[in-house]
């Protein structure tokens, strides 16, 4: 994606087009881009509009639980004999950007266990930190992320506005319906 921008970007030489490299996806970018977007209405220069999105990079973690491997096993990033395992047993895997990849993080059973573990996993990285932006994401599965985030924030200290929307159709296709996911910045 960032080398089809860069592609892009040069086919119109007579705008200056800036690409960045988010290493993140979803809210994690939309949070950079809305940082990059505030920064610019303020009239700071194009550098410094993209150095304040790059150092929210640091401060953006997103976690997914997924409801089933089928969707990626339709991919190939996980063998069928692994997704139909995984099935048998009520495996929810864990997602997470690692190292500017979308990687399984862990394998947990049981959706309420998978989401238990996300909450965890989303009170270790705010730790002495306030949360500043959340998003709470979901396919097809709107009841879902309501009760997720319900759960978010009984267990957590949350911004008082929690932007809610679906995954888009690009990845939504890896993951599958059922899948809810959290986006937050901190402070």
């Amino acid at each position: 994606t960032y080398n089809a921008a860069k592609i892009a970007a040069e086919e119109i030489p007579d705008k200056k087009i800036t690409i960045i490299y988010t290493e993140t996806l979803s809210m994690g970018q939309g949070y950079m881009v809305l940082e990059a977007y505030d920064a610019l209405k303020s009239n700071v220069a194009v550098e410094d509009a993209v150095k304040e999105s790059q150092a929210l990079k640091k401060r953006s973690h997103l976690y997914g639980a997924l409801a089933t491997l089928k969707y990626l096993s339709m991919s190939g990033r996980v063998s069928h004999l692994a997704a139909g395992m995984a099935g048998m047993l009520d495996i929810k895997p864990i997602l997470s950007v690692q190292n500017g990849k979308l990687d399984m993080l862990e394998k947990v059973r049981t959706r309420k266990k998978a989401w238990e573990r996300v909450v965890e996993l989303c009170r270790n990285d705010s730790k002495g930190k306030k949360i500043i932006k959340m998003a709470v994401l979901d396919v097809n599965a709107r009841e879902d992320g309501d009760e997720f985030e319900a759960l978010l924030r009984s267990n957590l200290d949350c911004p008082a506005e929690i932007l809610r929307t679906e995954l888009s159709a690009g990845l939504s296709v890896h993951t599958g319906a059922g899948l809810v996911a959290v986006g937050f910045v901190t402070d």
